[in-house]
């Protein structure tokens, strides 16, 4: 048998079908010129072939050596601005109940630079008070909790109950006899009619 025909051949062994759950590689190899085609593993080869067999898949090698480190990747997207705000005071100029959002902010960047409006979850989880004249209230964002029973009512976290228009002077646009939630200098929470003229209380994020 020519036995270098052979081994040429094998190179071609590959475009060899293999059969379900095989471990190795089955042919038969033609003696006279070393031509291969695949069997089965109980199928025997002719009288003028030789059988030849070849494992799928051989040991594991050894580990390669580590390779370079690769370039700097692009910075990232900035993440959200999960800062924390707390009450900082209360606006030195007062306000009636419809002087709107915007207004309250406003007044409150000019006393306290970079602070807003607080939300009443914002006053509860300072920490920190400033120290600060007195004052009877001031007004305050809400922040409501849902009603168990499904109700137009509102519940701020405060304990203040009502509707959503009774504690933020419909919109902050309802002056009159319309209600707000303020707090007081001692954090008490109360609901005050949109016609008086009272201080913001004014967040900042946390340094």
């Amino acid at each position: 048998m020519n036995v270098l025909r052979v081994i040429m051949a094998a190179v071609f062994i590959v475009s060899f079908p293999i059969f379900a759950e095989a471990q190795t590689i089955e042919a038969c190899a033609k003696n006279s010129n070393g031509r291969l085609r695949s069997v089965p593993t109980n199928v025997p080869c002719k009288p003028s072939e030789t059988r030849l067999s070849w494992n799928i898949m051989g040991s594991q090698g050894p580990m390669g050596l580590q390779g370079d480190i690769g370039p700097k990747g692009p910075s990232g997207m900035s993440g959200s601005n999960n800062a924390v705000f707390q009450f900082v005071g209360a606006t030195s100029t007062t306000y009636p109940g419809n002087a709107g959002i915007y207004t309250y902010t406003k007044a409150c960047q000019q006393d306290y630079p970079g602070s807003r409006m607080c939300s009443s979850k914002e006053y509860m989880l300072t920490v920190d008070f400033p120290a600060q004249g007195s004052f009877f209230g001031a007004w305050i964002r809400p922040t409501f909790s849902p009603m168990a029973d499904g109700t137009l009512r509102a519940t701020d976290l405060s304990g203040a109950t009502g509707q959503p228009a009774t504690l933020t002077c419909n919109g902050w646009r309802s002056g009159g006899q319309s209600s707000g939630l303020s707090v007081s200098d001692t954090g008490q929470f109360g609901i005050v009619t949109c016609g008086s003229s009272i201080p913001v209380a004014c967040c900042a994020p946390v340094q």
